[in-house]
């Protein structure tokens, strides 16, 4: 369900983005996006993500996108853990930094979160990515 949103905002992006830079003498694009409204990345956790939010120091930090007009960031994080595990961090975590967690569900391959705190708001879908391999996809929007 959530991992599904970086999959599709994503090629929407770039195709908004496509399209801003082919348009013709005679067509006006549809999209217009700023130039410093998409950030992507890889490999460090982004700017826009609160210093105290926890990620494990043996994670590695995968895909990430900044969505600067919609407040939005996104990134992947891979845990050296079961989903169980990989929950339980979040889920202690989380509460430790005064967030507040209001939903966790799933099952031991797949379980979504959804959490908040001081007008941001965040959801985080693990899946089992392999033996003890958890990917999070971890999407805050202020």
């Amino acid at each position: 369900m959530i991992r599904h949103r970086f999959t599709v905002i994503v090629p929407v992006v770039l195709l908004a983005l496509a399209a801003a830079g082919c348009s013709g003498d005679d067509a006006t694009p549809t999209t217009t996006v700023a130039q410093d409204d998409v950030v992507f990345g890889q490999g460090s956790v982004p700017e826009t993500v609160p210093d105290d939010f926890p990620v494990p120091a043996q994670a590695v930090i995968g895909s990430t996108l900044i969505l600067r007009s919609a407040g939005k960031t996104e990134m992947i994080v891979r845990l050296p853990a079961a989903v169980a595990a990989a929950v339980a961090y979040y889920e202690d975590n989380l509460a430790a930094r005064g967030y507040t967690v209001s939903e966790s569900a799933g099952n031991e391959n797949d379980w979504q979160m959804v959490f908040a705190r001081d007008g941001l708001s965040g959801t985080i879908d693990f899946s089992l990515a392999g033996v003890d391999l958890t990917q999070a996809v971890v999407v805050l929007e202020q």
